[in-house]
Parts: structure tokens; C-alpha cells; sequence
């Protein structure tokens, strides 16, 4: 299975900007994605498919279930259904969009994790004695 974003289709982030791709993938994560994978693109569908943000190539992904040659979990008949009347640039649109939301999502687990180390410090630190 060829890479979609890698080979052919590599100009299509080119199209338009970062904002209106992200404009544009919200747009469509929101009305077709979310029901599914969660506002943060963080659930693990019917606990198989692993969340968004652990697939690379999503755009690639779901270029091959629209074309049906892509089966893995057995979702091609339901990606198919959803995903239908989408455009290559809606893949990548909604690609860039789900990679902001993981982004965002993976700082505040570092900043989560952050202040409970720092709890965890003051904490262990022992107090001064009298």
C-alpha cells in the first residue's frame, strides 16, 4: 500500500494554508469523526482501533478505506459509509487537524506530568525541623 501523502498527492497541503486546512479539518473531524474517535481524537474505538493520535498516516489510512483497500479492525464498510464524498485535500485537511489536537493533547499530559513531579518533589522533601 503506497503512502498517499509521500507519493502522488504530495502538493495537496499546498493547496491552501495551515489555517484554512485546519478551519476546514475541524470542520469535518467535528461532523464526521468525533462520533467515533472523541473530541481529542484520544478514543480507542470499540477498544481495538487504537486512538488517532498513535496512527501517522491518517490521511493514507482513509484514502484506503474510501477505496476499499483497506479492511484492518473490519471497518471498510463503516469508514466507507462516512467518508464517501470526502476529497483527498479533506484527508489531509482533517490529518492536520487531528495532528493540532494530539499536539495540544501531548502538552498538557507533559504539563500534568510536570506538576506531579513537582508535587511529588515537595512532597519528599523533608521539612525542617524545629
Amino acid at each position: 500500500m503506497a503512502n498517499l501523502i509521500q507519493s502522488e498527492y504530495t502538493g495537496l497541503l499546498q493547496v491552501h494554508s495551515n489555517k484554512e486546512g485546519l478551519s476546514s479539518g475541524k470542520e469535518l473531524y467535528n461532523n464526521i469523526c468525533a462520533a467515533c474517535h472523541g473530541s481529542k481524537a484520544d478514543i480507542k474505538y470499540k477498544s481495538i482501533v487504537p486512538n488517532l493520535c498513535d496512527v501517522k498516516t491518517i490521511a493514507d489510512y482513509a484514502w484506503h478505506y474510501k477505496k476499499g483497500t483497506r479492511n484492518r479492525y473490519n471497518m471498510t464498510e463503516v469508514m466507507q459509509e462516512k467518508i464517501k464524498t470526502l476529497s483527498k485535500q479533506d484527508f489531509l485537511d482533517t490529518e492536520l487537524y487531528i495532528k493540532s489536537l494530539c499536539a495540544r493533547l501531548a502538552r498538557s499530559q507533559d504539563a500534568k506530568k510536570e506538576a506531579k513531579d513537582k508535587s511529588r518533589q515537595k512532597s519528599s522533601t523533608p521539612k525542617a525541623q524545629k
